[in-house]
C-alpha cells in the first residue's frame, strides 16, 4: 500500500469512527429524552410537555440521520405511546403509521398497527379506519402475536358497539347456559 492509499484508508477509518461516535451519542440523547418523556406526569405538571417535545426533537433527528438503525422503529413506537398519553391521538397515529410503513419487519411494526386500530376506534371514533387497521394487522401480522391477534379479532367483531351493547351481548350469551337443566 502506497502512502496515498494509506492516508485515504486512515481518513476513512477516522470518518467511520466519528460517525459511529455520533450515532451512539445521538441514540443516547434520543433514549434519555424519551425516558424523561415516558416518566412525565401530564396531569400534574403541564411543563412536562416540554420533555415530550425534546424527545420528539432528538428522535426525529436520529431517525432522519440514521433511518436504517434498528432502534429507530422502537423509538418512534415509544414516542407514539407518550404522545397518546398526552391525548394527541392524531399525532400518535401518524407516528405509528411511520413505524409499520417504514419498518414492516421490525418487532414494533405489529404493535404499532394494532395500536393504530385501537386509537382510531376508541379515541377518534373512526370505525372505518379502525376496521382497515385491524384487518391489515390480521393479514400482515396475524401469525406474529397470538394475544394481539385474538384482541384484533375481538375488536373487529365488536367495533362500533357501546359498552352497554357489549354487556347486553354477554348477558344474552349467558342466558341459554343458565336455563339448561343440570344432568
Amino acid at each position: 500500500m502506497n502512502t496515498m492509499q494509506m492516508a485515504i484508508a486512515l481518513w476513512v477509518m477516522a470518518a467511520l469512527m466519528a460517525c459511529s461516535g455520533s450515532l451512539e451519542r445521538m441514540k443516547q440523547q434520543a433514549e434519555q429524552a424519551l425516558q424523561a418523556a415516558e416518566q412525565a406526569d401530564f396531569t400534574a405538571v403541564p411543563a412536562d410537555t416540554v420533555k415530550v417535545q425534546q424527545a420528539a426533537k432528538h428522535i426525529e433527528a436520529f431517525a432522519a440521520t440514521y433511518k436504517d438503525d434498528p432502534s429507530v422503529p422502537d423509538l418512534l413506537y415509544r414516542l407514539a405511546l407518550v404522545v397518546q398519553r398526552q391525548k394527541k391521538s392524531v399525532e400518535a397515529v401518524e407516528l405509528l403509521r411511520r413505524v409499520y410503513s417504514l419498518y414492516p419487519s421490525s418487532p414494533s411494526a405489529h404493535k404499532a398497527l394494532f395500536l393504530e386500530g385501537f386509537i382510531l376506534a376508541n379515541e377518534l371514533s373512526d370505525t372505518a379506519g379502525a376496521r382497515k387497521a385491524y384487518q391489515h394487522f390480521l393479514d400482515q401480522y396475524g401469525q406474529w402475536d397470538e394475544q394481539l391477534t385474538q384482541n384484533a379479532r375481538f375488536e373487529l367483531e365488536h367495533l362500533g358497539k357501546s359498552p352497554e351493547q357489549l354487556l347486553q351481548e354477554l348477558l344474552d350469551k349467558q342466558k341459554p347456559d343458565s336455563l339448561q337443566m343440570p344432568s
